[in-house]
């Protein structure tokens, strides 16, 4: 036992990738302890007693991953090596072997789990802010790593490890560790666990049971600080007593008959048979060996040998995955990880209706949960591929002849090949989900996207896996490092490490489906990734075979390659703005301490506005021509205003006009000096002329949306602001004293006066798009005709706050009228099943508005449904127009849940906006504005 245990650790020490894997934990663990936020409840600390053991809970979740990964490695290591007829040759008994190797197996786990939580408790103790307490507390930590972490940990490896003895299969062990993470997040769902978002208050005895059943403890935390005062969190360790001990104990007990249940699987060797089933022991037959001529064949290397050569080896590979268990238990990982997701986005929980089962939809959570299993998948199977030969010493023999490179691209297209059957079968998975659903209409578009942003990139992933493995010696440092570079270069992980686009070339894409326009402007940019990402490491690929056969020569194959790029990278590039956090903190910086003078001084109230808005959504663009009556309406002069044009823009021109003054205006910023100072009661002009264009680059703002088919605005976040603009300062304090800066601005107090009694406008807008398309704009519509090949409306609105919104799609409509006031519903045409349903709802919440708070506002009702590439609002409410959100209102399947009426609480909620809430009442931002936005539409509601 003593000598397994040192010879396992002592060659994890000595392998260099252990350091990396140990890194690369710690900074995961320093990042987490940086920025990980969970709900710990109002007043609770993030390092407090119990917010501690609550994070240390579900950062021991990371166990599952750690040991599937590491037990895949050193479970198998004697088996790999060919060993294990040896082992018992020597006095080593079969306990004292699966003793020591189960040691150094858990502690090796131990180790590396140690690495990670060190980093977050590094990264934790060295973070500041309003939700952190002063001091560093070490026995909070060591408590929750004692009660948490180490009785999970046993659980977790006692587990693979007999999973590994009874199969001696590494992807079954992995998969089997994923299972644990996955049945446990369905025991979560099903349990209605309070982790869970859309749980329902559960009963005690609910409580008590997933107490007792939660493998990792945290329900046991909970229930056992279920009475815990805010004080008591903030300072005293939950107590290991009553159901939070019993349920340690229990796991800890189920972790020694794992132990034991592996003594009895375990076996020296692995069964194996011979293909007529026999046992590989039973020799065969002697007969008799002939003797013939040696008959010298010649042997032809041209492009169609090469073909052949690369069919015969991929045929190898795929009858090889096609026929092992692995594949199967593979899929059934995958078809039931993203078929739970499937459920829940289509239940939704308690506070949701159920939606229909589209293929946008189901789509949409391929996207979201195939990216990451299917890259874990296909680096190990990439490493299984290319190294099976060297495992059976037949590399050597392969290595010799004139088709060694072909295997290489075999290997390429037998791992496409499996990435395709995935993908197929989960596209297959997601129409089952439709007919079962009884939601009929098949979206081929929906679906074709997983191909595009999932499969292509796990395609050129394994292209650059390959290369990997073909550069290092050794199958487990290939292995290791293909995991880290899939993680660091392909994984969400990257996304958070990276900001440049060139740096995530090999990323998927959790990609938005949308029925007004599909995938929107992404696909085309998503190909041009995909093509530079493929160019790259197609390059990496002809440098290396140009240096390891010291054929330079064969390096002229790069030009064609490096010409296609020099064409794509500027396409794909193009309008490419660097996210930068220090240079905006600067421009903040810049912009209090230049203009907060600002603040005190008396600025010109925005009486009217004139502007005609022309959309172009073929471009992705717009532009905005607009003109500011603005008024003194104070009693003081104004000799100077501060004007700021939205930042993203393009300042074509502007001018501010007082009397016979014209003043140019060239920056984004401007404060106006005038000769003369605007006099009480009289008016100046602004004239602006804005144009805005968005990249998928970028990616779009989520409520400035411009795009073919389908578009939505909030237009008036991007008009000129008078006056200074708090929301422009730094809020973090200590970054405030960083950079010499006093106390941020305060948020109004209830009793403050208000500023201005005089605040809201006459809108005369006039918008513009295609021919093909129709808009609905804030006010009533007054007129709408067509020129030169597109289509044109007015719209015109008096005494409603600055807020005005547009939306521009091809519609269907539905028109009534109730008590004689127009109800019109403007929708997606194949989103009509529940337009009846709002138009009913809508009656009756007018009718109930009306009789307690006075009389409809507007002249008629309009409704709008937009893209659900719009994010931040299932609807929101606009004089004379309410704008839905096609994600909740128009594909909730009414039917399905008829108590849980999202249609109604949505009617109810936004018209009764029109009462208060940003049209007849517009609170200014102070203490308690929200009291009278949405706390007075819930009481509606």
């Amino acid at each position: 036992m003593r000598s397994i245990l040192l010879f396992d650790i002592h060659s994890y020490i000595r392998n260099y990738v252990s350091y990396m894997v140990l890194l690369l934990c710690g900074a995961m663990g320093l990042y987490a302890g940086s920025n990980f936020n969970l709900s710990v409840g109002e007043g609770v600390y993030l390092n407090s007693a119990f917010s501690i053991g609550y994070i240390t809970g579900f950062l021991s979740l990371a166990v599952i991953f750690i040991a599937s990964i590491i037990g895949s490695q050193l479970l198998f290591k004697d088996w790999d090596a060919r060993m294990e007829s040896l082992l018992f040759t020597t006095p080593l008994s079969k306990a004292g072997f699966l003793t020591g190797r189960a040691l150094s197996y858990g502690l090796v786990v131990l180790f590396v789990f140690l690495s990670l939580y060190a980093g977050f408790v590094i990264g934790q103790s060295n973070r500041t802010g309003s939700e952190m307490q002063p001091g560093f507390f070490l026995v909070r930590y060591l408590y929750a790593f004692m009660v948490l972490v180490l009785p999970s940990l046993l659980f977790v490896c006692s587990f693979l490890l007999f999973v590994a003895m009874r199969s001696k299969h590494k992807l079954l062990l992995v998969i089997s560790g994923l299972l644990v993470y996955v049945l446990y997040m369905v025991v979560l769902v099903y349990s209605n666990s309070p982790f869970m978002n859309a749980a329902s208050p559960q009963s005690v005895g609910a409580q008590k049971l997933a107490a007792l059943l939660d493998p990792f403890g945290l329900s046991a935390y909970y229930y056992a600080a279920r009475d815990f005062t805010v004080d008591q969190r903030n300072k005293e360790l939950v107590p290991l007593t009553d159901f939070f001990l019993l349920n340690r104990l229990l796991y800890s007990a189920l972790a020694v008959v794992f132990i034991y249940l592996s003594y009895l699987s375990f076996s020296v060797t692995r069964v194996r048979k011979s293909r007529a089933g026999k046992d590989s022991a039973v020799l065969a037959e002697k007969k008799s060996i002939g003797f013939s001529p040696v008959v010298t064949a010649q042997v032809k290397f041209d492009f169609s040998q090469q073909l052949k050569a690369i069919y015969s080896f991929a045929k190898l590979d795929l009858v090889y995955v096609f026929k092992s268990v692995l594949l199967p238990a593979s899929s059934l990982l995958l078809v039931f990880a993203v078929g739970m997701e499937m459920v829940g986005e289509i239940e939704k929980g308690i506070r949701m209706p159920q939606r229909y089962a589209s293929s946008g939809l189901l789509a949409g959570v391929i996207h979201e949960n195939f990216q990451v299993l299917g890259l874990f998948l296909i680096t190990y199977f990439i490493n299984d591929l290319y190294w099976r030969s060297a495992a059976y010493r037949f590399n050597a023999v392969e290595g010799s002849t004139g088709f060694a490179q072909a295997k290489i691209v075999a290997h390429g297209f037998s791992i496409s090949v499996l990435i395709l059957f995935y993908s197929i079968l989960l596209i297959g998975e997601g129409l089952l989900f439709q007919l079962a659903y009884q939601y009929r209409i098949v979206d081929a578009g929906a679906y074709m996207g997983v191909l595009l942003f999932n499969s292509l990139p796990l395609v050129v992933l394994s292209c650059f896996l390959l290369l990997i493995n073909a550069i290092f010696p050794h199958k487990y440092i290939a292995l290791g490092l293909s995991f880290l570079f899939a993680l660091l270069l392909a994984s969400p992980i990257a996304l958070n490490l990276f900001k440049h686009p060139m740096a995530l070339l090999l990323t998927g894409y959790s990609a938005t489906w949308t029925d007004f326009s599909g995938y929107g402007g992404y696909p085309g940019s998503f190909l041009q990734k995909m093509v530079v990402g493929a160019g790259l490491v197609a390059i990496l690929w002809m440098g290396v075979h140009a240096l390891t056969t010291k054929r330079l020569a064969s390096l002229l194959g790069i030009l064609p390659v490096v010409g296609l790029l020099a064409f794509t990278i500027p396409n794909y590039l193009e309008g490419y703005t660097k996210p930068d956090k220090q240079e905006q903190e600067q421009k903040a910086v810049n912009y209090e301490k230049s203009y907060r003078k600002f603040q005190e001084l008396a600025q010109p109230t925005i009486q009217r506005v004139t502007t005609t808005i022309d959309l172009y959504p073929d471009k992705k663009s717009y532009r905005i021509e607009g003109t500011y009556l603005l008024r003194n309406t104070t009693a003081v002069e104004m000799p100077a205003v501060l004007v700021n044009f939205p930042e993203g823009f393009q300042l074509e021109s502007a001018s501010l006009n007082y009397g016979k003054e014209l003043v140019p205006v060239n920056e984004e910023v401007k404060a106006i000096h005038l000769k003369k100072a605007i006099q009480p009661g009289d008016s100046a002009y602004l004239q602006f002329r804005l144009h805005y264009q968005w990249h998928p680059v970028n990616a779009h703002q989520p409520v400035n949306l411009i795009q073919e088919k389908g578009s939505f605005m909030r237009i008036s976040r991007y008009f000129p602001i008078i006056g200074y603009h708090a929301a422009m300062e730094l809020e973090d304090s200590l970054e405030r004293v960083q950079y010499g800066l006093g106390p941020a601005t305060q948020l109004k107090k209830l009793e403050a006066p208000k500023d201005n009694r005089e605040d809201f406008i006459a809108l005369d807008m006039i918008v513009s798009t295609n021919a093909q398309e129709q808009v609905i704009g804030t006010g009533e519509l007054l007129k709408k005709w067509e020129q030169e090949g597109r289509n044109y409306f007015q719209f015109r609105a008096e005494k409603i706050p600055f807020r005005f919104a547009l939306s521009s799609a091809s519609y269907a409509v539905r028109k009534t009228v109730h008590s004689g006031i127009p109800i019109q519903v403007y929708h997606h045409p194949l989103h009509s099943e529940n337009v009846n349903a709002l138009i009913e709802q809508t009656k009756r919440s007018l009718d109930y508005c009306q009789q307690q708070f006075g009389v409809y506002p507007f002249r008629s009702i309009a409704y709008a449904e937009i893209p659900s590439f719009v994010r931040g609002f299932n609807a929101t409410a606009y004089p004379g127009v309410i704008y839905m959100n096609e994600g909740l209102a128009f594909t909730s399947n009414l039917q399905a849940e008829p108590d849980n009426d999202v249609i109604m609480e949505l009617a109810a909620h936004e018209l009764s906006h029109y009462w208060w809430g940003n049209n007849q009442l517009s609170p200014d931002e102070r203490e308690g504005a929200s009291m009278l936005t949405e706390s007075l539409a819930m009481y509606t509601e």
